[in-house]
């Protein structure tokens, strides 16, 4: 569930909207975030699918003209998506 200050949006709908190829600069930002983690440490793949969310997160908010969201990682996003919505609504 996607939470605005306007309303609900369903996780499904996010993940509609994240279900597409990273950009160059997307997947530049991918190397950044695991290099601060620690490139060893987590995943390429759950880095991706953190990224696709903030720009699925992004796009919804410029389209439905939000100010605000609140994105329930568990367990859709983690779980079903294979990313962590807390990494996505801290670089938001």
């Amino acid at each position: 569930m996607i939470r605005s200050m306007t309303g609900f949006a369903s996780v499904e709908r996010l993940f509609e909207t994240a279900d597409r190829p990273l950009s160059v600069s997307d997947q530049e930002e991918v190397s950044r975030l695991r290099d601060l983690a620690g490139n060893e440490t987590i995943e390429r793949s759950a880095v991706e699918h953190s990224v696709a969310l903030q720009r699925g997160a992004e796009r919804l908010i410029e389209r439905e003209g939000w100010n605000a969201v609140a994105i329930r990682c568990w367990p859709e996003c983690f779980d079903e998506w294979g990313g962590a919505a807390c990494a996505a609504m801290a670089v938001l």
